[in-house]
């Protein structure tokens, strides 16, 4: 809380435009989640997924079978077949194919919501440059400001005739790479918008925030990491791929049990008839040859995975969570050097009065923006540290 009021009170100074947090950055965001044409291609693929793995859950087609065989000698007559037979299996039966697929469908989910969250994140990432874009147009403007104030005083004193044609023309400089420096930035935050206009499916961004608006991570890492692990993509994808190796295992078992068939045969000729029902059995005893051995294969690779996935997940948010308070901490202290450190003011006043030299008056304005752009960009180093952790949540 307290580094939030410092962040505050110096953007209050160097950024009069910024009133208080915005949320330009969530209305972008659920424009992207809701328009965005890549995340409707990723929508479409999982709901094909979910359609493929529903074919093939029902019984066999019925059987119908005639035969008309010709007697020999000829005064045998002929005689005609009929039959109609169902074969039963146990997996579908049972619902093992249908949970298999259950597990499928599970699998798709997450795939896609782990494609949504890195989609979701590049735009965040974007997101935030273009609010530290703004930030640094609007620390320029003041700069400028500054040192356009400077070159009028040096022309006032230079018609007077106790100013320097040299202090007149450092001070034009100085605007004049302020000039580009503004002009750089704009083509840069154009960019960065140009490249959000893409993932809103061309429609047109607006984001004039320069506050970004998001809380602090949790002081406590261990607490923090319980809450978010259940919802984190990677793993819960991992999860899934395990249940549906799981279950694609107890399919894999159950095709190897035997295959009924239930039916009704005729059998006619041209003096007698037979009818009644018949009863058969298929055993799988080489068409399945090898499937479980895999089945079980999977799902040792799926626990593997998952596993790893654990581990690497917590290794990495560890080391994100680090980086973020680090870079945290360091921002406040820049931005407490920052606020001990404005003199303009009083440098202004002094150059008036004639104190310091309008070349001293430069090198202490240089190197008082100077630093509050070294924390802006500090502070954008540690939100995008931060959107990496806070990813689950997009």
């Amino acid at each position: 809380m307290r580094r939030n009021k410092i962040f505050a009170a110096l953007l209050w100074v160097l950024l009069p435009a910024a009133a208080g947090a915005q949320d330009g950055m969530t209305r972008v965001l659920g424009d992207i989640a809701a328009h965005s044409t890549a995340l409707d291609v990723l929508a479409r693929s999982r709901d094909a997924a979910r359609a493929a793995n529903r074919t093939g859950l029902t019984l066999a087609a019925p059987e119908l079978g005639f035969d008309y065989l010709f007697g020999s000698p000829a005064d045998m007559g002929h005689k005609r077949n009929y039959k109609v037979a169902q074969n039963f299996d146990i997996p579908t039966l049972s619902g093992a194919k249908r949970r298999a697929a259950d597990g499928q469908d599970s699998v798709a989910a997450t795939q896609y919501d782990v494609a949504r969250t890195a989609l979701l994140l590049e735009a965040k990432k974007q997101c935030i440059e273009v609010i530290y874009q703004n930030q640094l147009l609007a620390l320029l403007a003041r700069r400028q400001q500054t040192v356009a104030r400077l070159a009028a005083l040096a022309e006032e004193r230079a018609e007077r005739g106790d100013g320097t044609a040299l202090d007149l023309n450092n001070a034009r400089l100085s605007l004049a790479a302020i000039e580009v420096d503004r002009a750089e930035g704009e083509a840069t935050r154009a960019a960065l918008l140009a490249d959000l206009k893409r993932l809103n499916a061309g429609r047109d961004v607006d984001l004039p925030d320069t506050l970004y608006g998001t809380p602090d991570v949790p002081a406590d890492f261990a607490a923090w990491y319980a809450g978010v692990e259940a919802r984190w993509p990677q793993l819960r994808a991992a999860e899934a791929t395990v249940g549906a190796a799981e279950r694609s295992r107890r399919l894999a078992r159950q095709e190897n049990l035997p295959e009924l068939s239930v039916g009704y045969m005729q059998e006619t000729t041209s003096a007698e008839a037979w009818r009644g029902l018949t009863f058969g059995v298929t055993l799988p005893l080489w068409s399945n040859r090898g499937k479980r051995r895999k089945a079980e294969a999977d799902v040792a690779l799926a626990q593997a995975q998952l596993r790893d996935a654990r581990t690497q997940l917590r290794a990495t948010l560890e080391a994100g969570y680090a980086k973020t308070v680090a870079l945290a901490r360091s921002a406040d202290r820049m931005g407490r050097a920052v606020a001990g450190s404005n003199n303009l003011p009083l440098l202004a006043k002094a150059l008036r009065l004639g104190q310091v030299s309008q070349i001293d008056y430069l090198q202490e304005v240089d190197r008082y923006y100077e630093l509050a752009a070294r924390e802006l960009q500090m502070r954008r180093d540690a939100e995008l540290a931060k959107a990496e952790l806070t990813a689950a949540d997009l």
